[in-house]
């Protein structure tokens, strides 16, 4: 569960929406929808998977719920779309290692950031590349083969992000990033903020009725769904708050506009 929250949504997003949204105000008003809104919603959604022991379709129809196998299916296609975005960012992740991996591991020039301009060809190779990581992880099942390359890669997450993070609070101008996160500036609060914040609650997540209703129905009857809410949604915010600590003063320190979008982590 901490797995599919952990992410795109923390790395690749998180940053980017806080530049857009102005900065620390956008991740106080982040951290008070997770609480209110998230785990609640988070809690439902496991239960509901749990006490049906089915996915989307299944757990939707038992409910009893008007319509429910027309919403099942409505489901299933926006997380499908959902799946789509989520391939082509990875791929860009694995393009931009075999572009840059020179630059670090030499005395080269860094190249100049072209991700979103490359050949078709060359963004659906890559695209092939993180749906056959994907398909190789899912074909050994939930327990054996998303559960263990988790327990595997987020403590390694986590190592790289402090390393990461030690490294960039020491640039020149690192300090005034690390304020851009932690000061909130409330003029720039207004009912946009709010409406990203609680976007970003969702995505990041991973609430939707699909993903977390089937995780819900592998759950035992005498284990504590409050907990796995709670856990999952501590574990969400903190891998965001060490995402933020490399992302914002590196920016800031190395002059890149923060309300860059999408391209900011690339950057």
């Amino acid at each position: 569960m901490a797995g599919v929250a952990i992410g795109l949504g923390n790395v690749w997003r998180f940053p980017y929406m806080m530049g857009q949204y102005g900065g620390s105000a956008f991740l106080i008003v982040y951290l008070l929808i997770v609480v209110a809104i998230g785990v609640p919603a988070l809690m439902a959604e496991l239960a509901l998977g749990r006490h049906t022991k089915s996915g989307t379709l299944g757990a939707i129809k038992a409910a009893g719920l008007w319509g429910g196998t027309g919403w099942g299916w409505l489901l299933v296609v926006i997380i499908t779309m959902a799946g789509a975005l989520y391939n082509v960012v990875v791929g860009q992740v694995f393009y931009c290692v075999v572009k840059y991996a020179p630059s670090i591991i030499s005395d080269t020039a860094v190249p100049d950031l072209q991700w979103s301009q490359e050949s078709f060809l060359v963004q659906f190779l890559f695209v092939l590349v993180a749906m056959s990581a994907s398909c190789i992880v899912l074909g050994f099942g939930v327990r054996a083969g998303i559960e263990r390359i988790s327990k595997l890669l987020l403590p390694l997450f986590a190592l790289l992000f402090l390393v990461i993070i030690v490294r960039v609070l020491t640039l020149q101008g690192a300090g005034a990033g690390v304020k851009t996160l932690f000061v909130p500036d409330w003029n720039q609060l207004t009912p946009q903020t709010l409406l990203g914040a609680v976007g970003q609650a969702v995505f990041s997540l991973g609430l939707g009725g699909t993903v977390m209703v089937m995780y819900g129905s592998y759950i035992r009857k005498n284990e504590s769904i409050p907990r796995y809410a709670a856990f999952v949604a501590a574990a969400d915010v903190g891998a965001a708050l060490l995402a933020g600590l490399i992302i914002v003063p590196a920016a800031v320190a190395l002059s890149v506009d923060l309300a860059a979008g999408p391209p900011l982590m690339f950057e």
